[in-house]
């Protein structure tokens, strides 16, 4: 048998073996539930901050404010998301989690709206709420594998599990986005906002 065969079934076994590693991880109590929950939510977090960039630049016709305004963003997630996930860590995510998302929610709509009038303060500051609020599926994911699997063999190949299933699920969306944002607008988005 030839060194190419031999190389072939050992990586074919090893395919096959890592699968079912995978596939036993979601048969645990809750697993497949908050994984998929987790993979879905990691890609509304990714596209928010384009979002509100496209959004806010759409209303005021400005990409300095538009700019701004995603900047403002990233930092007060970069700065308080890891405050969150202590407060998370210590009260639970049940408990934490419905607050968090209403008061992102009203931060991103307070934007919105503020971008109607060109009004800086108001895109500005729903932008640092809505993303101090913001919550982080990764970590949360996290700590629900920790608590389920505790610790092991197991336990490394959830987190390895985290990657592979953000690449899979954003990634369609990364490389669709370009082309969204680049094609003509249909014909009902051409008339909005309202001209009076």
């Amino acid at each position: 048998m030839s060194d190419v065969t031999r190389l072939a079934r050992n990586l074919i076994s090893r395919s096959r073996s890592s699968k079912d590693r995978y596939r036993s991880l979601l048969g645990g109590p809750g697993a497949r539930g908050f994984f998929f929950s987790a993979a879905i939510a990691r890609l509304g977090v990714a596209m928010t901050g384009l979002g509100l960039l496209w959004t806010v630049r759409g209303l005021t016709h400005s990409f300095a404010l538009a700019g701004a305004a995603t900047a403002v963003f990233a930092c007060a997630e970069a700065i308080v998301g890891p405050q969150n996930a202590r407060l998370v860590d210590r009260y639970g995510q049940s408990r934490l989690l419905p607050p968090l998302l209403a008061v992102h929610v009203a931060g991103i709509s307070l934007s919105v709206v503020g971008s109607f009038d060109s009004e800086t303060t108001l895109i500005l500051g729903g932008a640092l709420v809505a993303g101090g609020a913001i919550p982080q599926p990764g970590a949360l994911s996290a700590a629900r594998w920790t608590h389920v699997l505790r610790s092991g063999d197991r336990l490394r190949t959830a987190f390895s599990s985290k990657p592979s299933s953000t690449t899979s699920c954003s990634s369609p969306v990364h490389r669709s986005s370009p082309w969204s944002v680049a094609s003509p607008s249909p014909p009902w988005a051409r008339s909005w906002p309202p001209h009076c």
